[in-house]
């Protein structure tokens, strides 16, 4: 069975690309009073589900979010929870889903700012729909110091690939800025990118994790290696 799968292709050319020049705009629609939209790869696999978006006002941006559905009739199951917190675009078509092969769970990445892009994780059981939680991939490669770099993370982008019902692959990487004379420790998981005119320079952090349900909605770490850092 092909793994599904929200890993942007050629990521780490295209996240590259994205910090090298200006950050696309905001991508919004307007919606009717009562037009829920599916998201790209929205459908389950069993073909049951649809992951669907909807805002109110001209961009879209009032009470934005998404929700489960049932196909085809369209009834929406209750939202997604997590997505209203911090959200950039509006349109549908900017928010990318990936379902487990046995449309149990559910991935949805879409940009929480002009730099960043997340992917959250949900779990589906009949009518219940839970947001699952896991370990900081950052903080689990680099320990204690993870707190003070993300006082100077600058761009991020996290991806989900399915492997199986309950497992999965997700891959991270983020951008410090720091001083070349006193780089952030990040072992393995880090390389200088790019030295800034006033003395700065950009650090990438790059970790791809293997993982696995332990319950409906939390998951562990099973191996964690250093990510592509390729350009």
């Amino acid at each position: 069975m092909p793994h599904r799968s929200v890993l942007v292709p050629a990521l780490a050319a295209l996240f590259f690309a994205v910090l090298a020049g200006p950050a696309p705009a905001t991508s919004n629609r307007s919606y009717g009073p009562d037009e829920w939209v599916e998201v790209d790869g929205g459908v389950s696999p069993d073909g049951r589900l649809a992951v669907v978006a909807h805002g109110g006002g001209d961009l879209g941006d009032e009470d934005f979010g998404l929700a489960l559905a049932r196909r085809p009739e369209g009834t929406r199951i209750g939202p997604l929870p997590g997505v209203e917190e911090a959200f950039l675009d509006t349109d549908a078509a900017e928010y990318h889903a990936a379902w487990a092969p046995d449309s149990r769970r559910v991935a949805v990445r879409f940009r929480v700012d002009r730099h960043e892009v997340d992917t959250l994780i949900w779990s589906v059981d009949g009518g219940a729909i839970t947001r699952a939680e896991g370990p900081d991939l950052l903080t689990a490669a680099v320990g204690r110091s993870a707190a003070k770099l993300e006082e100077n993370r600058t761009a991020g982008l996290r991806s989900l690939t399915w492997t199986g019902p309950d497992r999965f692959t997700l891959s991270e990487t983020r951008i410090f800025r720091g001083r070349e004379k006193a780089p952030p420790r990040l072992g393995a998981y880090g390389r200088l990118t790019d030295r800034l005119p006033d003395g700065g320079a950009l650090y990438a952090f790059s970790v791809r994790a293997e993982a696995v349900f332990t319950g409906p909605a939390t998951w562990k770490i099973e191996k964690l290696a250093p990510g592509d850092f390729r350009r």
